[in-house]
């Protein structure tokens, strides 16, 4: 009776408008009791905890996701309080509720999980999303290879430009029914601008029953004088990485080319690789990956070293002491995740692994028949199963069984096909588990040095574009256009890295400072590099002008048929520019074309002058933003992409020119909305650069008053 008394007399604070307009919104008892009790329960919060709540929500957000009637008296804010969470809406872009409120013990159920984040969650640094939690693990591997880019620029920098003197190399097979790929291969490599008496090279065959055998002693008796060494064993088939084993036993050479024979060289594919290698003497990397094109691995590297948390050795050099420092490939593992188990086994020897988008090989992996798709299927869950026991935590252990499970139930027309093998699989791996955990003693609890994401490895970029055959080939100029300001020449340089290890050859860089030119020696310590990567740059300082007027003086001073703006905190994978032109060549009619990228949190340290010092990239997730198909009405509404994702062509700015010189803020948005006028925006679903944007919830809430004072600038441009 207590409890109803206190209820009625709450009852008599709310107005009665608010709780009919509530129930109206939706379409409950105009009286329901549980309404009523989260509505007094908002009532009654302390003021104290309503404005830290209030200062984390972005009404912008919810608004466009959620909130669209017009007939309540109720704010956003209130309305997420009282109502939204319940059924699962965000406070703000990338929260899931459910998913948080479930994760965490004393989170509450029965108030918004809002109220714990910010008493609690964001001080924890708690995960807010399932994708984020996977990524707090793996991000702080990525974060190790980003804090080591400013030490690996400043070695870069200091090489001499020496003549390359191409060391001895050993060239490692593997054949096993190879017939029908040998000639196309043997034919790439003779005409290799490396030269071949300084390859020697070992072939192991794993008991063939093919032609394979006949076709190499043909090919040793008539080409194998013009290598150092043309050596032919055989033997039974004993897997991937013990074949390598017996035939890089053979050689001594100061670097292994291991290497698949279903792919052709490019005529300065090795060149390019040994080169990297030997550049990187005196250094702790142990091997250097090959491109593959046109299907490119979709694992994360670094943009600015190129580092990676692991390599496929399909094509991948490997220095012979690292090599011999970890004894070899793992002879548990027959076939597939042999790599990426070497991968780790070499960090974790302390040892990083590089990769070289610039030595690229064409790789036949699609030709396969169904047996050979269904091997490779099972192969590859097997492994990385194995690798979870010997490098994973509790965690990743854990979850074997759950991906087995999952996979076994869903509709997978491989899963289906493999359905005895992979129960038996599940039973070898449950037998043979207590041994391999005996042998690694004592696990990580939380967060390990080697990352699991289902079933694969580390951070995955979206790769479903291919690569072009010949990027440089009548290649159109592109002109980039960098814009900077005093106190960021950390983060210019690698800005300025990145544009040195794009494929794409046919660049303009402008570098546009805006109030002084504090950045001139940094640049003219790029022109070398950019020179020998056979790119330009070009210097404007300017007084301070603001980003728009600076950004339309680097415009005026492009020349290229193509522009791009790339700002000094944004990255680019090495395939960015290459990726954009060959889609733009393919869409004559488009106005614009725009890839993927990685939104990075990143948290900036900065010393009384406002320098930028150093950084923390906190977390990395894809833009959620972007569109299969352009539509200009959704681009009036939000800004669909990152700046640097978009390239445009030249007489876009000839017929409408540049940014709004009144803006400094949202300038390239407004800009997108005047381009589209003049044709479509095409995506290309590759993710080839990151966004990085500050981890301060004041920084997000000021970019969020933005976005809805400009959201009438596009407004008007909707009406024309």
């Amino acid at each position: 009776m207590l409890t109803l008394l206190c209820l009625a007399r709450q009852l008599m604070r709310v107005p009665y408008l608010a709780v009919r307009n509530l129930a109206t919104i939706w379409h409950l008892p105009r009286y329901s009791l549980s309404l009523l009790y989260h509505y007094l329960s908002f009532c009654l919060l302390p003021a104290a905890q309503k404005t830290r709540a209030k200062e984390e929500f972005d009404e912008a957000f919810y608004r466009e996701a959620y909130f669209r009637s017009t007939d309540t008296a109720l704010s956003p804010f209130e309305h997420y309080m009282i109502a939204g969470w319940r059924r699962g809406y965000s406070p703000f872009a990338g929260f899931d509720g459910p998913f948080y409120t479930e994760s965490y013990v004393d989170c509450s159920r029965i108030r918004p999980p809002l109220l714990h984040y910010c008493e609690k969650g964001r001080r924890l640094g708690l995960a807010i999303n399932q994708g984020q939690s996977k990524r707090m693990g793996r991000s702080r591997n990525i974060n190790l290879m980003a804090q080591r880019r400013d030490e690996d620029i400043r070695k870069w920098t200091c090489r001499s430009a020496s003549e390359f003197d191409p060391p001895a190399i050993d060239v490692s097979i593997v054949t096993y029914n190879s017939a029908s790929w040998l000639d196309r291969f043997f034919a790439s490599l003779l005409v290799q601008a490396y030269p071949l008496e300084r390859m020697a090279i070992h072939v192991r065959d794993n008991g063939s029953s093919d032609a394979t055998v006949e076709k190499l002693e043909a090919f040793r008796k008539s080409e194998g004088s013009a290598f150092a060494d043309f050596v032919v064993s055989c033997g039974a088939n004993v897997g991937f990485g013990r074949g390598h084993d017996a035939a890089i036993a053979g050689g001594r050479g100061e670097f292994v080319l291991v290497t698949n024979v279903d792919l052709e060289f490019e005529r300065d594919s090795i060149v390019r690789a040994v080169e990297t290698a030997v550049s990187d003497r005196g250094s702790n990397f142990a091997c250097w990956e090959l491109r593959q094109r046109p299907f490119e691995h979709p694992k994360y590297y670094d943009p600015v070293t190129l580092e990676a948390n692991w390599c496929s050795h399909a094509c991948i050099l490997l220095q012979r002491n690292a090599y011999a420092d970890v004894g070899g490939y793992d002879p548990d593992i027959f076939m597939y995740g042999e790599d990426v188990e070497l991968s780790f086994r070499f960090r974790r020897s302390g040892y990083r692994l590089k990769y070289v988008p610039n030595a690229t090989v064409v790789h036949h992996t699609r030709a396969k028949s169904a047996s050979g798709k269904n091997r490779e299927f099972m192969g590859i869950l097997y492994a990385n199963a194995w690798l979870r026991l010997k490098y994973g935590t509790l965690h990743d252990i854990g979850e074997i069984f759950l991906l087995y499970r999952k996979l076994l139930n869903s509709w997978s027309i491989l899963a289906w096909r493999n359905k005895r093998r992979l129960i038996a699989q599940t039973e070898e791996l449950a037998y043979r588990m207590p041994d391999v955990l005996k042998q690694r003693g004592e696990l990580p609890q939380e967060e390990g040095d080697f990352a699991f994401e289902s079933w694969d490895y580390d951070l995955r970029r979206n790769i479903d574009s291919d690569s072009l055959d010949d990027p440089n080939t009548g290649a159109p100029l592109v002109s980039i256009v960098v814009r900077t300001v005093d106190g960021r020449q950390l983060l210019l340089k690698q800005a300025l890295t990145c544009l040195v290890n794009q494929t794409y050859l046919n660049i303009e860089v402008i570098v546009v400072e805006d109030g002084g030119e504090a950045s001139r020696s940094l640049v003219d310590d790029f022109e070398p590099r950019l020179a020998k990567a056979d790119k330009r740059i070009c210097y404007l300082p300017l007084e301070r002008v603001g980003r728009s007027v600076a950004g339309n003086r680097g415009l005026e001073a492009a020349t290229g048929e193509y522009v791009m703006f790339y700002d000094d905190d944004d990255l680019l994978f090495a395939d960015h520019v290459e990726t954009l032109v060959a889609r733009m060549v393919e869409e004559p009619r488009a106005a614009a074309v725009f890839a993927d990228s990685f939104i990075v949190e990143t948290r900036f340290h900065k010393d009384d002058q406002n320098v930028v010092r150093s950084y923390e990239e906190l977390s990395h997730y894809p833009h959620e933003n972007l569109v299969n198909r352009f539509n200009r009405g959704a681009l009036l509404r939000t800004n669909l992409f990152p700046i640097q994702a978009v390239l445009f062509r030249r007489h876009c700015f000839e017929k409408l020119g540049g940014f709004d010189p009144t803006l400094d803020a949202l300038e390239d948005w407004i800009l997108w909305c005047r381009y589209s006028q003049l044709g479509g925006f095409i995506r290309v679903p590759k993710t080839t650069s990151l966004y990085r944007i500050p981890a301060s919830v004041e920084e997000k809430h000021k970019r969020s008053k933005h976005f809805s004072a400009y959201q009438s600038l596009a407004d008007e441009l909707s009406a024309r």
